[in-house]
């Protein structure tokens, strides 16, 4: 097989030229389940596929590296070739050889992964959750800026993110002055490093011309890109050529990560959880799993092809106002005497997690949700740094990412789903290294006798084994 990389001058795009460009575009495609339900539904013959490369083979150029990477991984004979126009316009100069350190020396993953991005310029970095990956961070911006006199754009998830990685730069080193945050309560300031929470992007009180000026942009937590559509066709319009993105764990989606390619390139460092395990930089952990079977099940709604989620409510809303199950989390607390965060989906069941803990237990519990002021979630988190025996219940989606706090031993699944990046970023809150901690330990609350509860929590048993994290179970049966 041949196949030819030339730059089309018309639509300005690179361009797969090869008499096997279907099977190419085969290959980098996946099935819609959405188109495909939709097709069953209405019984009319549509596409059912999302394709990386258009039927023309254009492609975005940093997705150049990941296409010859998979494609010659399944085709070893396979020749590339590439036109004049198509190799200058994917060349990229290094942005640095070696980079310069800060007060905070890194370890040896941190400085390896920080070589990676400034000499490709481009590319993914997987690093773990409580791996340290704002060092890695600070050590590619402040290289780039002293060195190249380049200005920096770092964008991450939320208000609080933003907060905490400006916190952390000025802790290593950073000069005050370099640095900016740009969030809803703060302008944008031409500094020659500016922090932005993601959103901001979008903000009609914005102007977005200003990201013009950066020549690096690196984004924080990048596995998110994949479905924000809008901030991701943002980014990737952008005509800077520099882009790094760093995560703790990638989409198992193929679609996923190849849209996260086609804006930052290909992996170029990962770091697994377990050697950082072995190797005492993040914390040892365990899982806990509670297998709980219940009295007076009602009966709930089955699922079909018409309904394939058909009394999957039914089942959640029982479960959030189960006092059997309620009672079995108000148990653990009272055992425990260090710090516990409690991870649940819905702020329902955080509000009546909320009620039912806080008149069974003398302990201080609180709920964090996304009404919750970032500088009240902040002083928690102190307070949770500071003492033990705290209770925080907090709603997955602000937790599950980003948020650091050593001093936490225990972590409950009270209501966590199956989605394998939201488990693995949970996991990783519990990860930091504290002079009390021996071991983490994630408690899952299994509702196998249900139908959803069996699939969900099997589902997080493979994960916990492909993470190599000791699991143990125990059954509880209400009387």
């Amino acid at each position: 097989m041949k196949v030819l990389f030339e730059f089309d001058s018309v639509s300005r795009k690179p361009q797969i030229k090869s008499e096997n460009l279907d099977l190419i575009r085969e290959h980098f495609s996946v099935e819609d389940k959405a188109l495909l339900f939709m097709r069953k539904r209405l019984g009319r013959n549509m596409p059912v596929r999302k394709y990386a490369i258009t039927n023309k083979g254009h492609f975005d150029l940093p997705f150049h590296k990941q296409i010859c990477k998979e494609l010659r991984a399944k085709f070893p004979s396979i020749v590339f070739e590439e036109t004049d126009a198509f190799s200058k316009a994917k060349y990229i100069e290094p942005l640095s050889a070696k980079p310069l350190l800060l007060n905070l020396e890194p370890r040896d993953y941190q400085l390896e992964s920080a070589v990676q991005a400034l000499t490709n310029g481009q590319g993914i970095i997987v690093l773990p959750t409580s791996a340290g990956k704002t060092l890695t961070i600070a050590l590619i911006t402040n290289t780039v800026v002293t060195q190249k006199k380049y200005s920096v754009l770092i964008l991450v998830p939320d208000i609080q993110l933003v907060q905490q990685t400006y916190k952390d730069f000025l802790e290593y080193g950073i000069c005050p002055s370099l640095i900016s945050k740009w969030t809803g309560n703060h302008e944008f300031s031409s500094t020659k490093i500016v922090i932005a929470n993601s959103q901001i992007l979008l903000s009609k009180k914005q102007e977005t011309n200003v990201l013009e000026n950066f020549q690096l942009i690196i984004c924080d937590e990048v596995h998110k890109l994949a479905t924000a559509e809008k901030i991701s066709k943002l980014v990737k319009s952008l005509k800077c050529k520099y882009k790094i993105g760093l995560t703790g764990s990638l989409p198992s989606n193929n679609f996923d990560v190849w849209s996260i390619n086609r804006i930052f390139g290909p992996v170029i460092y990962h770091k697994q959880s377990v050697e950082l395990r072995e190797n005492k930089f993040i914390s040892n952990v365990r899982v806990v799993g509670l297998e709980i079977s219940y009295k007076n099940i009602p009966v709930f709604s089955k699922p079909s092809m018409a309904d394939p989620t058909a009394g999957y409510e039914e089942e959640i809303s029982w479960l959030h106002t189960n006092e059997y199950r309620n009672s079995i989390i108000c148990k653990l607390i009272n055992k425990l005497d260090t710090n516990t965060l409690i991870l649940v989906d819905r702020i329902v069941h955080g509000e009546h997690l909320l009620n039912y803990l806080s008149s069974s237990t003398n302990k201080q519990v609180h709920f964090i949700h996304g009404s919750i002021e970032v500088e009240e979630r902040e002083k928690l988190r102190s307070l949770m740094e500071q003492t033990s025996g705290i209770v925080c219940i907090a709603i997955s989606k602000i937790f599950s990412t980003g948020i650091s706090i050593k001093n936490l031993h225990n972590i409950i699944f009270a209501s966590i789903g199956k989605s394998r990046i939201k488990i693995i970023q949970s996991i990783g809150r519990s990860l930091r290294l504290h002079h009390t901690k021996t071991v983490a330990t994630i408690f899952d609350i299994a509702d196998t006798c249900l139908t959803y509860g069996f699939k969900h929590f099997n589902e997080r048993k493979n994960l916990y084994i492909a993470e190599k994290i000791p699991l143990i179970t125990n059954e509880l049966v209400e009387k």
